[in-house]
């Protein structure tokens, strides 16, 4: 596999490290790198007003059952407990004075829709809701980036995260030099993503554009077991997680009877419903066993952990594959842009189909899984949604609830 300097260059195929979304020592999210611009260092004041531990029952709108004429006007809030629950009696509208946007991501911008009334009758009608506006393609469409982690205890290696006590050791040096600032918190061992080398890979399953790879490998300088929630705690232990950047397999999100929007909706990813992606997954795990079994690992004395051996049987190597992958995070695709009677939810400037003065911004529009990172792209969605916005000037006001503006 050829060494690639650049990711996001002429060719994706390669080894080498990932660019990231870093700034001076931190993750540079969304909040970070607009929210927090817009704050006046003097006053601290910002044009955006954020209410925080605030969750979305349902939007607002105004017109009946089947208007051709329905129109959001605002949205119904809660206030939310820390873990998550509606605090009784805190519900109360915010109207907008030009659009609602909606970016509650793939899995809960859809559910919002279903509580609103918008989506398709079956899954509205199954909450005891009102079809305001039939879209059938809420919910359906859902993609993500099958993922699984292949582990693999060590010999001891300098700066790695996990639980045994020699990188708890370094990750305490790692946060005393982060809080210190400066050059010493960009050098930090804790400012590093901990996933910041990895592949892309073109199998023998593909079927996207020639020659753009359909495999993601991402080197992880941790024991990663259960999405981090159990430790490795007898050794140093690294991680390679192997995922597939083009599946076939379709899922869908549906609401749940009994609890409001603000609640999990139901969620069937459906991962291995279609056989290619099995036959791309196992490719990918004979790809990273042959990785770690090779020379370039040999001096760390790697001992598989996930799984407990390596793995040689198509039998055994797709055993594996059920019952260890999982999500990368990385669901898009259940509020897509298309022709409505396609399955589309919103068109092209993300407007809802059949609904003025709302938009969807975020993961959940695209019609396909992108072959990368789903984090850049979703960014990109959200700015040229102000962008479409912008573009179409002052909307009208009249007739709007006299009420809190949004």
């Amino acid at each position: 596999m050829p060494e690639n300097d650049d990711f996001n260059g002429d060719t994706q195929f390669g080894a080498g490290m990932f660019q990231t979304t870093t700034h001076e020592g931190r993750r540079c999210n969304a909040s970070r790198a607009f929210v927090h611009s817009t704050v006046d260092p003097a006053t601290g004041s910002s044009p955006i007003t954020i209410i925080p531990n605030c969750g979305v029952q349902r939007v607002l709108f105004e017109g009946s059952e089947g208007a051709r004429d329905l129109r959001a006007v605002g949205v119904e809030a809660t206030e939310l407990t820390p873990a998550g629950a509606v605090k009784a009696g805190t519900t109360a509208p915010v109207y907008a004075r030009k659009e609602v946007i909606l970016a509650a991501g793939a899995m809960r911008s859809p559910n919002v829709l279903f509580h609103s009334g918008v989506g398709g009758a079956e899954e509205v009608e199954g909450i005891e809701g009102t079809v305001l506006r039939h879209l059938p393609g809420v919910g359906r469409n859902l993609q993500d980036h099958a993922d699984v982690v292949i582990g693999f205890r060590t010999k001891h290696i300098p700066n790695t995260f996990g639980g045994h006590w020699r990188s708890s050791l370094a990750m305490f040096r790692g946060v005393r030099d982060w809080m210190a600032g400066g050059e010493r918190r960009q050098q930090a061992m804790t400012a590093s993503t901990i996933c910041e080398a990895g592949f892309f890979h073109r199998t023998a399953h593909a079927t996207n554009h020639a020659g753009v790879p359909d495999l993601q490998g991402h080197f992880v300088l941790a024991p990663v077991v259960d999405h981090g929630r159990k430790l490795v705690v007898d050794s140093d232990a690294l991680s390679l997680h192997v995922c597939n950047l083009y599946p076939q397999s379709i899922g869908y999100v549906r609401p749940r009877k009994g609890v409001g929007a603000t609640a999990e909706p139901a969620i069937t990813a459906r991962y291995y419903a279609v056989e290619a992606d099995m036959d791309t997954m196992e490719e990918g795990y004979r790809l990273v066993q042959d990785i770690v079994a090779g020379p370039e690992f040999a001096a760390f004395d790697p001992r598989p952990y996930q799984p407990d051996r390596w793995l040689h049987t198509r039998d055994d190597i797709r055993s594996f594959l059920r019952r260890h992958t999982e999500t990368v995070y990385h669901p898009v695709g259940t509020c897509r842009i298309g022709d409505e009677g396609d399955g589309g939810v919103v068109d092209s400037r993300l407007r809802v189909h059949g609904v003025d003065r709302l938009r969807i911004a975020d993961a959940s529009v695209m019609p396909r899984i992108i072959g990368g990172n789903t984090n850049a792209t979703s960014i990109m969605i959200g700015a040229r949604c102000g962008d479409f916005i912008a573009s179409e000037g002052q909307r009208d006001d009249q007739n709007l609830p006299a009420a809190a503006g949004a």
